[in-house]
């Protein structure tokens, strides 16, 4: 996705150690801002597909193939991005994993396993409810028919 200039210099700005990690290298604050974007949360959709992406205290305007600005907000609240989902995503898009030693690599496999372990019971609840109200549904409707058969 390009990365408006007025974003990179937005970013620097308001990034300024985060900028310095990477020692102002452009290649690696594009992704950063990349990263921002892929694991923030979208909080508003416009009417025209162009959507506010929200990254801890930071919005991003993002467009079909654009970000196109970026900005602080202090009024809404934070939405926060763990350093380990930033690992995985790293990890993903396979950037920086050399640093992590197989150990590391290993816990996040798990880790990640876990969350969708979870995810598939949580889902899994939920289907069962939904099956149950339709049942139900269907046994009120039946009631419903029946009693109108009769009238």
């Amino acid at each position: 996705m390009k990365i408006n200039s007025i974003v990179r210099d937005a970013y620097k700005k308001m990034c300024k150690a985060s900028c310095a990690k990477v020692k102002d290298n452009q290649t690696k604050i594009d992704y950063k801002i990349q990263r921002c974007v892929d694991l923030g949360k979208t909080i508003h959709t416009y009417d025209n597909g162009h959507k506010i992406v929200r990254y801890h205290k930071m919005n991003f305007l993002v467009g079909d193939y654009e970000i196109m600005m970026a900005w602080f907000d202090f009024t809404a609240p934070e939405y926060k991005v763990s350093e380990q989902d930033k690992k995985e995503y790293d990890i993903v898009r396979g950037v920086q994993s050399t640093e992590l030693t197989t150990q590391e690599k290993i816990d996040l496999t798990v880790q990640q396993i876990k969350k969708l372990s979870s995810k598939r019971d949580r889902m899994d609840t939920e289907i069962e409810k939904r099956y149950n109200l339709l049942d139900k549904l269907k046994e009120e409707s039946n009631t419903a028919l029946g009693f109108a058969a009769t009238v």
